[in-house]
């Protein structure tokens, strides 16, 4: 009987909670069209946890980000120039920023969008990607979940998400 229960949360949660979109590596060079940017974090001057997406505007993906909306905004309708020279400004206006990874979201083999993160200084927090980023899709929707590597976030905050008093 437990292993039937087991199996069936198993099968619920592997096919009631959608698919993943792809990342793939990609460069700004093949950026073209137009797109909504969600551009997020940027809340604070040492905030890391920041990354932009470029939706693309023209296809029937939906990015819905999972976070309270003053941790993120859109920037509506922008040709692929312009969007990656608003991306990039934004990233690197983020202490520590070296570099910029550009990555494409791919749904069944079709783009949806780019995702841009910033890559740190290793010598800063012990990694150049600080970010774990999530796209699932689920209602012809992209789920969008953004978080701190965990070990990242620890150096930060005392695991309640309160910064340590010691470092204040």
């Amino acid at each position: 009987m437990v292993k039937k229960i087991i199996i069936l949360i198993i099968l619920f949660l592997v096919t009631g909670c959608g698919t993943y979109a792809i990342l793939r590596h990609a460069s700004s060079g093949e950026i073209h069209g137009r797109f909504d940017l969600i551009i997020y974090g940027g809340r604070y001057l040492d905030d890391i946890e920041t990354v932009v997406i470029l939706d693309n505007h023209d296809d029937r993906y939906i990015f819905r980000v999972f976070a309270p909306l003053y941790d993120f905004k859109v920037e509506k309708a922008m040709d692929g120039e312009s969007a990656i020279k608003r991306a990039e400004e934004f990233l690197r206006s983020q202490r520590g920023v070296f570099n910029i990874k550009v990555s494409s979201i791919t749904v069944n083999g079709t783009i949806a969008g780019y995702e841009l993160r910033p890559l740190y200084d290793p010598l800063m927090y012990g990694t150049q990607d600080v970010l774990d980023t999530e796209y699932l899709i689920r209602d012809g929707e992209i789920v969008v979940k953004i978080r701190l590597k965990p070990w990242v976030e620890r150096m930060f905050f005392d695991g309640n998400g309160i910064k340590d008093p010691k470092e204040m």
